[in-house]
């Protein structure tokens, strides 16, 4: 008969292994599921789901308002925010992730408007947000890549998985206590379609298959890149 101390010993090992894993497990936000802060006419910003495959998700239908100084550097205009609730299973750091999809237009279809923190904002207020850009030449698309840095890229509207601290986002803190967090994001070039934002523990490793099916992650790094042993070959007519 097992004796009281170790049996506790082995419950509070199996509910810290379970705590380890939820965390390990991203949190998923569809795009679709938030609300536009301040709806207008005609609208900035559509919901719109994809007759083909059912997939829903938000699209960016009025293109970037310069502020004052000609800058484009926040929302501008409450109609432009999309604000979502979320709730996390542990306190800790995240790093976002999103599902998107750049137009025809490339490089002018793919950037919008990310918070520095959770919260709500005022949409003209440019020390509140952070421009992500240059999706046009980034993200995964194949299921065993690990989603880790800009990502190899792909064709124009193409679904991508793309990690947001490699386009100008940061990293999340949810504090113990306050697990519910408000998050919000800004519209600013038309084109460019959302289907989900996930959150993952900072130090956990997602593939692309792992985001797609809402899986949880590894701790196990990526390896680094091959280098081919051997001296560097240099172009022609030019030295270290």
């Amino acid at each position: 008969m097992m004796t009281p101390r170790p049996l506790l010993f082995l419950i509070g090992l199996l509910f810290s292994s379970l705590a380890l894993h939820g965390q390990n497990a991203p949190v998923v936000l569809q795009a679709e599921t938030g609300v536009v802060r301040q709806p207008a006419t005609p609208p900035a910003i559509t919901f719109l789901t994809e007759a083909s495959t059912g997939t829903g998700f938000v699209r960016v239908a009025g293109d970037l308002v310069r502020d004052s100084n000609n800058g484009a550097s926040s929302p501008n205009a409450d109609s432009r925010v999309v604000s979502y609730t979320v709730t996390f299973p542990g306190p800790g750091v995240y790093d976002l992730y999103a599902r998107a999809r750049v137009g025809s237009g490339g490089f002018d279809d793919d950037s919008y408007y990310l918070p520095n923190s959770f919260g709500t904002r005022p949409a003209a207020d440019a020390s509140r947000w952070v421009v992500a850009n240059g999706l046009a030449g980034g993200g995964y698309t194949t299921i065993s890549d690990i989603v880790s840095a800009g990502g190899p890229g792909g064709a124009n509207n193409t679904w991508r998985w793309f990690r947001m601290s490699a386009f100008g986002g940061g990293t999340f803190t949810v504090p113990a206590g306050n697990l519910t967090q408000t998050f919000e994001i800004g519209s600013r070039e038309n084109g460019l379609d959302i289907d989900k934002f996930v959150f993952g523990a900072s130090g956990v490793f997602f593939t692309v298959g792992n985001l797609d099916n809402g899986q949880q992650g590894s701790t196990t790094p990526p390896p680094p890149p091959f280098v081919p042993p051997g001296p560097r070959l240099l172009p022609a007519n030019r030295s270290l």
